[in-house]
């Protein structure tokens, strides 16, 4: 249901972004590790990439994948949200990617960054960048076409997106408006979730004159986003580990 889609989606409420900001303790763990590794690593005792493994596996595995898991497994169903192990399937993953791109992101920056303060300032820019520019708060529609791009460059807009299309192409919403004695009226025309989604400018290759069944006409932005949630994870992955094998040394 819109409630229950809301209670992740509206930008008053934090568990939309809980996980992302919940990543920045990567920041100082690093920065505690980060002399005993370099004197571990040019004693041969392991390598940048065996370090990043570990990290990957203790750190992401354990604090970042198992309670995005756990998360859904308790409020997914609770909040209402779509029925159908394929949509609970979708949101689970798009919000572990999310944590974990978060993550990756993240021990990205605080690899560069000089200090564990300047780490953190970097890191909170990049979440209020991502909080913005994620579709919920600044909608596409409200920009320039030339300037939507912007929106790509936001980690959490690939999963924003995802989810709602996940939870709203295919439904048939009624539309209503509350008077102030608390009266409903509902006389305002179905719309599909496909059209609400592309008034928002999420689902972009909706058309609504399309004779395509309403849950096909997003396939497109739905795997594109798919993708870039999993993408990012991954490349800020390689980055992390280029900083580590190529611009950390140890000065003594």
């Amino acid at each position: 249901s819109i409630h229950a889609l809301s209670f992740f989606s509206h930008p008053r409420r934090p568990l939309r972004s809980y996980f992302f900001l919940a990543s920045l303790s990567v920041v100082g763990m690093w920065r505690d590790e980060k002399l005993l590794f370099l004197r571990e690593r040019d004693a041969r005792c392991y390598s940048s990439l065996a370090y990043l493994t570990s990290k990957v596996v203790c750190d992401i595995l354990l604090l970042r994948v198992v309670p995005a898991v756990l998360f859904a497994a308790v409020c997914y169903y609770s909040v209402n949200l779509r029925r159908g192990p394929y949509y609970a399937m979708h949101f689970v993953q798009l919000l572990v990617a999310t944590n974990v791109g978060a993550t990756t992101l993240f021990f990205a920056i605080s690899i560069l960054s000089p200090s564990v303060s300047a780490a953190n300032l970097i890191c909170i820019l990049c979440s209020l960048f991502n909080m913005l520019f994620c579709g919920a708060l600044a909608q596409k529609e409200s920009f320039p076409q030339s300037a939507r791009w912007i929106f790509r460059l936001a980690p959490m807009s690939y999963a924003y997106e995802g989810m709602m299309i996940n939870e709203m192409v295919g439904e048939v919403y009624t539309l209503g408006y509350q008077l102030a004695g608390g009266q409903t009226h509902l006389n305002l025309p179905a719309q599909t979730g496909a059209n609400l989604l592309s008034q928002q400018g999420l689902c972009t290759h909706y058309d609504d004159r399309s004779t395509t069944p309403d849950g096909n006409r997003c396939i497109v932005d739905f795997q594109s986003d798919i993708i870039g949630v999993w993408v990012t994870p991954a490349a800020f992955s390689l980055v992390a580990y280029l900083l580590l094998a190529l611009v950390v040394k140890y000065r003594r």
